[in-house]
C-alpha cells in the first residue's frame, strides 16, 4: 500500500463513474393536486420533490436535485390551467433556455405530463404543451395521475395526445376504497417506457436514479463489473508482495463508485467515501484481522493462475469481476433499504462471509471475467 494515494485514487475514481453515468433531466408537468409529487417519489424515492433543493428556472419552472444523485426534475410549480399561452411559453422558455448549453447533461431529456384521471377531461393547456414540446423534439410521456381504471378517461386521452406521445395509466400508491385496497399500478410500465425514449446515454443516469425497479438497478451493476473485468484483465502483472497495479487499483475504486452510484449510495452520504477508501485498503492489505482481497482469491481452490503469486492480467480481471459481485451482494441490502452503510471492515467481513458461504458460485465467476450476468 506504500506509495498510494487512495484519496487521490478514490477521487478521480469518483469523477470518472459520475461522467460516465452523466444526469438525466425531466420535466414534470401538470397542475398542484395531480399527484406530481407521489409520482416522483414513487419512481425516484427519497422525496426528491420536496427535499431536493429547489432553485427556480423560470417563473413557472422550478429545477430540484439530491447531492450526489445523476438526477434533475424540473416541475412546473407555475402551471396554470387558465391561461395556457403564460403555461406553455414558461415551459417553453425554460426548454430553449437549456438548450443554449453545449452540455448534454444540462438538457430535459424527456417530459411527463401529468392529467388526473378524475378531472374527467383534457384542457387545451394539455394539448398544447404536448404539441410545443413535440416540435421542440423532447421525448414525452402522457402520464394519467391517480389511475383506478377509467377506460373512457384513458381514450379520451389516447385520442388527444399528440401522435408519438405514450400514455400511461399510473396509481403511484396503494389505494383504499370502501375497505378494499387498489394496488399500485403503472410504475413499472412508466419506467420501462422512459427507458426507451430518454437519450441512449442518459439511461444509465435514469436506471440510477429510479428505485422502483431493482432488476434494472442489477442488470445494470452486472454490466458495469463485465466492462470493468475486461479492463482489468488488460492491467500490467504485478507480483503480490509488491503492491497492486495503480491502474488495477483505479479501475476497482471506480468500480466501487459505479456500483454505488447505481445502487443510490453517493459517496457524501453516510461516510460511504471512508467505507470506499477503506475497502481499497483492505483490498491492498490486512486490516482488523480481515482477509486482503488478493489473498481471499488465493484460497479459491483449483484455480492455478494464483498460483503464480501474480495479480494483473487473467487474474486481475477474474479478481475484480468477483470483487464486483461480492462487494454488491454485501451493500445491496442496505441501499434497499435506504440504510447507511456500516464501517469499511464490517462490509468486508460481509464480503468474507459471502464469499466462503458462495464457494462454488465464485468460483463459477472466476473461469469468465468477460461473460455477461453472472
Amino acid at each position: 500500500m506504500s506509495g498510494l494515494n487512495l484519496d487521490s485514487i478514490l477521487a478521480e475514481a469518483t469523477q470518472k463513474a459520475s461522467q460516465e453515468i452523466g444526469k438525466v433531466n425531466i420535466l414534470v408537468a401538470g397542475s398542484a393536486g395531480v399527484g406530481k409529487s407521489t409520482l416522483i417519489n414513487a419512481v425516484f424515492g427519497a422525496e426528491v420533490a420536496i427535499t431536493g433543493v429547489g432553485e427556480a428556472q423560470t417563473k413557472s419552472t422550478t429545477a430540484h436535485e439530491r447531492a450526489g444523485s445523476p438526477l434533475k426534475i424540473y416541475d412546473t410549480r407555475g402551471f396554470e390551467i387558465a391561461n395556457s399561452d403564460a403555461t406553455v411559453g414558461g415551459v417553453r422558455r425554460c426548454i430553449q433556455d437549456l438548450r443554449r448549453s453545449t452540455d448534454e447533461n444540462d438538457q430535459i431529456h424527456l417530459v411527463w405530463t401529468c392529467i388526473l384521471e378524475q378531472s374527467h377531461r383534457i384542457e387545451p393547456v394539455h394539448q398544447n404543451l404536448l404539441t410545443m414540446v413535440h416540435q421542440l423534439r423532447v421525448p414525452s410521456i402522457v402520464v394519467i395521475t391517480q389511475a383506478l381504471g377509467d377506460p373512457e378517461m384513458e381514450t379520451r386521452v389516447r385520442e388527444l395526445a399528440v401522435p408519438n406521445d405514450r400514455v400511461i395509466a399510473v396509481l403511484a400508491e396503494p389505494k383504499k376504497i370502501a375497505g378494499f385496497e387498489i394496488p399500485a399500478t403503472g410504475l413499472s410500465e412508466l419506467i420501462e417506457n422512459s427507458l426507451a425514449l430518454v437519450p441512449k446515454a442518459r439511461r444509465a443516469a435514469f436506471i440510477a436514479a429510479q428505485s422502483a425497479r431493482w432488476d434494472l438497478k442489477e442488470q445494470e451493476v452486472f454490466r458495469v463489473i463485465n466492462e470493468t473485468a475486461i479492463l482489468s484483465a488488460g492491467s500490467a502483472l504485478i507480483p503480490i508482495p509488491g503492491g497492486h497495479s495503480v491502474a488495477l487499483i483505479g479501475l476497482q475504486a471506480k468500480l466501487i463508485a459505479q456500483i454505488n452510484s447505481i445502487l443510490g449510495i453517493g459517496l457524501d452520504e453516510s461516510g460511504s467515501k471512508e467505507i470506499a477508501k477503506g475497502m481499497l485498503g483492505i483490498m491492498l492489505a490486512k486490516t482488523g484481522g480481515t482477509l486482503a482481497f488478493t489473498e481471499l482469491m488465493r484460497l479459491v481452490p483449483g484455480v492455478g493462475w494464483f498460483g503464480a503469486a501474480m495479480i494483473g492480467g487473467p487474474v486481475g480481471g477474474a479478481a475484480t469481476k468477483v470483487f464486483g459481485h461480492l462487494y454488491y451482494q454485501s451493500v445491496v441490502d442496505y441501499a434497499r433499504k435506504n440504510q447507511p452503510l456500516p464501517s469499511a471492515t464490517v462490509v468486508a467481513q460481509e464480503i468474507e462471509r459471502n464469499f466462503q458461504s458462495n464457494r462454488s458460485h465464485y468460483e463459477s465467476l472466476l473461469s469468465e471475467p468477460g461473460e455477461a450476468n453472472g
